[in-house]
């Protein structure tokens, strides 16, 4: 009669969120010596960007890669678009406009205050790198574009591989 009740039940899985853009790494069990599986990724995507569009301006071709690689992925990951690149010094070359004076510190223009949870969100992706940003509303001589950031990033960015 104890056999009936010592045998296992299938497993019902139980009810789980929506993943995490960034997961942790699957659990391990314990390997023979013991040790505990590596813990997870401290941060984790949040979405909070879900339908903002970033757009990143740059002073220079040659920062092009290392400002891709540091800035698009973690972003898209909050849910972002993030169109290419632009470089305003070859926009303002074409255009026969003089070029623009670079801004001296990374800065974030949000054009409306309800994207600070998603700067807040960028912030936080870059794991301390965007710490010193400059965050500032977009000037009110230009026309705001509700879900529209820009982040202008100086010649000498410390985070742009060279």
């Amino acid at each position: 009669a104890g056999a009936a009740k010592d045998s296992a039940p299938t497993p019902t899985p139980a009810p789980r969120p929506a993943p995490p853009v960034t997961a942790p790494a699957p659990p391990t069990s314990a390997s023979a010596s013991g040790s505990a599986p590596a813990p997870a990724p401290t941060y984790r995507a949040s979405n909070a960007c879900a339908g903002k569009i970033i757009y990143i301006q740059i002073y220079g071709s040659q920062q092009r890669d290392g400002v891709r690689a540091a800035l698009r992925e973690p972003w898209r990951a909050e849910g972002a678009s993030v169109p290419p690149i632009e470089d305003v010094w070859a926009t303002a070359r074409s255009a026969g406009r003089p070029a623009p004076i670079p801004v001296s510190n990374t800065t974030i223009r949000y054009h409306d205050p309800g994207e600070l949870p998603c700067i807040a969100a960028m912030k936080q992706s870059l794991a301390g790198a965007a710490s010193s940003w400059t965050v500032e509303p977009l000037s009110p001589r230009l026309k705001p574009t509700p879900g529209v950031i820009e982040v202008w990033v100086p010649p000498n960015a410390s985070f742009v591989q060279r």
